[in-house]
């Protein structure tokens, strides 16, 4: 089992545990070929890691996976964000949709629509992950790799503790600058 798919099971285990509806939420796999299905336009090879992401599970049909205020788009959702959000990069700034077509949104910040966690794929140096607010044109880097940023909530939901009351996972400050150093870049 890669790094990637064991730290994708222990989040999932920690939503099995204290929030089943969001673990019941996500999608059946995808297999290889139809992921290959699915991306065949794109201008670029998916990284290995995505395929990965996508062979463990297609997105949540609701609700929040990884974070708990980003939703994990099934790869459909992907295509379409990707689409529309290269159209409106193309028509509003032109010189910038080069750099743009090599990014693919696989996670949306669901209070605010045009907020995406991206990969970027290249092959020399890995899937890095970018947050990339279309409103505000904010675009910095997160993670080295999609491994990274899975490993990093791993870490963040096994430290935090989920408040019954309030339905809510609660983590000390300190601790969570923590885990933030450790996995960020």
């Amino acid at each position: 089992m890669t790094e990637l798919i064991e730290g994708l099971e222990r989040i999932y285990r920690q939503f099995e545990a204290y929030t089943p509806h969001h673990a019941q939420a996500l999608q059946q796999p995808l297999s290889r070929e139809e992921i290959e299905k699915i991306v065949k336009d794109f201008p670029f090879s998916i990284p290995p890691e995505v395929y990965e992401l996508y062979q463990w599970r297609n997105g949540c049909s609701w609700g929040r996976f990884l974070f708990q205020n980003y939703d994990f788009m099934s790869l459909n959702h992907v295509v379409n964000e990707y689409q529309g959000w290269l159209g409106q990069v193309q028509a509003d700034y032109p010189k910038m949709a080069e750099l743009f077509q090599f990014r693919l949104p696989l996670f949306e910040l669901w209070s605010e629509c045009g907020v995406f966690l991206t990969v970027v794929p290249d092959e020399q140096e890995g899937s890095a992950i970018y947050d990339w607010d279309t409103s505000c044109k904010s675009y910095a880097m997160r993670y080295n790799s999609l491994t990274d940023l899975i490993l990093h909530n791993a870490e963040w939901y096994e430290t935090a503790v989920f408040d019954e009351l309030d339905g809510q996972w609660v983590i000390d400050g300190a601790v969570e600058s923590q885990i933030n150093l450790k996995y960020r870049s």
